[in-house]
């Protein structure tokens, strides 16, 4: 139990450590969310955040497969092994990767106010709630609501 508790303790800071540097090397690789990346169009605004997105899969896959591979800092079994290599590359690689990605999450929030909002508010309901059965595509008037009751 001791040798998984330190294997799990050096993965941790080894994840947080190559997530952080990768979201502060990236962070200063792509353009900022700012009004002249709104102007750019959606075209370059959608292949912007799917390199970002594709960068980090990739380093976030390779850099498991490696660890995944390589034999623990203390000896303990093949399977707990793995077990400690998903559970903290998953944990905390992604925690520490959104350390400096204010940016990605406020583009993709963009691209999907610009693009999905509008599709979804044409077909789905948007208003009211699924809860309290009052889910509904446009608001009540006073002589709808008047007609219900």
């Amino acid at each position: 139990m001791f040798r998984i508790s330190l294997n799990v303790g050096i993965l941790v800071l080894f994840y947080t450590v190559l997530g952080g540097i990768l979201s502060y090397v990236l962070h200063y690789l792509f353009d900022e969310h700012d009004v002249e990346w709104e102007k750019k169009g959606i075209l370059f605004q959608v292949y912007d955040v799917t390199v970002e997105l594709i960068l980090i899969g990739l380093v976030g896959f390779w850099t498991m497969f490696c660890i995944d591979e390589a034999p623990p800092m203390f000896h303990v079994s093949k399977s707990m092994d793995s077990l400690v290599d998903t559970y903290i590359a998953g944990v905390f690689f992604s925690f520490s990767l959104f350390l400096f990605f204010d940016d990605l999450s406020s583009k993709i929030r963009y691209i999907y106010q610009q693009v999905v909002d509008p599709i979804i508010k044409k077909h789905f309901p948007t208003k009211g709630s699924i809860l309290d059965g009052s889910l509904r595509k446009t608001e009540e008037t006073k002589n709808t609501k008047s007609n219900y009751q």
